[in-house]
């Protein structure tokens, strides 16, 4: 997270970052993108089903993914925010 507060430290209203993730430990952590001007996230989502989706991502819950992917929509969709989300998934 140092580089994200680096990168917010010095950033301009044109600046753009593009994270990629998981998405299982972004949830509490949005507003760190805060300041940075647009944000985009490139989800990766390790199966199409709760069932494939839990046997492929160790540790990660299918309900908690759902979560996060509805926190990240409202992130980008809060007033202020500029940001996008794309999702690719493995099958």
């Amino acid at each position: 997270w140092e580089l994200v507060e680096h990168f917010r430290d010095h950033a301009t209203p044109r600046s753009k970052v593009l994270v990629l993730t998981n998405a299982l430990l972004l949830r509490d952590r949005l507003d760190r993108f805060d300041g940075i001007g647009q944000v985009g996230l490139a989800v990766n989502i390790d199966g199409p089903s709760r069932e494939s989706y839990e046997k492929i991502r160790h540790g990660g819950k299918w309900d908690a993914l759902l979560a996060n992917l509805e926190a990240i929509r409202n992130y980008c969709n809060r007033p202020g925010n500029v940001g996008r989300v794309s999702v690719t998934m493995a099958f």
